[in-house]
Order: C-alpha cells, then sequence, then structure tokens
C-alpha cells in the first residue's frame, strides 16, 4: 500500500511540476496518480481510501513548504492562509486520489493475469 501511495504521490508531484503542461495536468494529477497507485497495489476500496489519505499526507509538506516560502520572501502572506491552502491540497488529492485507486484497483483486480 505504501509503494502505491509514493507512486501516486511522484505521478501527482509530476503531472504539477511540469512547466507549462502543468496548467492542464494539475486539475486531474491526484486522479491520475491514484489511478496508477492503485493499478500497482491492487487496492480495493479500503485500500484504496488509504492511499488516497497517503497522498494527501504526503503532498502536505511540499505545499506547504512552497506557501511558507512565498509568504516569507516574497509575498506577505498571513500564516493562516498557508494552513487553508493546505488543507484545501490534502482534501483534494486525498479525494482524488482515493478515486483514482478505487478505480485503477478494480481495473487491475478484474485483468486477467
Amino acid at each position: 500500500m505504501i509503494k502505491g501511495a509514493l507512486i501516486g504521490f511522484a505521478v501527482t508531484l509530476a503531472c504539477s511540476l511540469i512547466p507549462i503542461v502543468h496548467f492542464v495536468t494539475i486539475w486531474p494529477g491526484p486522479f491520475i496518480g491514484g489511478f496508477i497507485g492503485g493499478s500497482y497495489a491492487k487496492a480495493d476500496q479500503a485500500k484504496a481510501l488509504w492511499i488516497g489519505l497517503v497522498m494527501g499526507i504526503f503532498m502536505l509538506l511540499p505545499a506547504v513548504l512552497t506557501f511558507w516560502v512565498l509568504s516569507s520572501f516574497l509575498f506577505p502572506w498571513d500564516k493562516n492562509l498557508i494552513m487553508v491552502v493546505g488543507g484545501i491540497i490534502f482534501i483534494d488529492v486525498a479525494v482524488l486520489g482515493s478515486f483514482g485507486a478505487v478505480i485503477g484497483g478494480r481495473m487491475a483486480r478484474r485483468s486477467p493475469g
């Protein structure tokens, strides 16, 4: 399960870091990452939920770190805003990652071999 979540996190992070392309891939990135991670782990519904939650937890560090650096050096944002944005990113990645893992795991379990 942890490998599936790490794979999903890596795919999600890659979708958000590719210049120019990230404008399109950042929104479905957690779903794509969850799909790939869930199909790797052949996740059932319970395991898919955990994959999504772990992906969300892993995404908190780069998201909060990015907004903290931006608020410290470039923009004088309130620290509470950083917490809100981090929470929104966590929920987005966890929910979409879980949905992707459910579908990916289901397709992997149905395929022969």
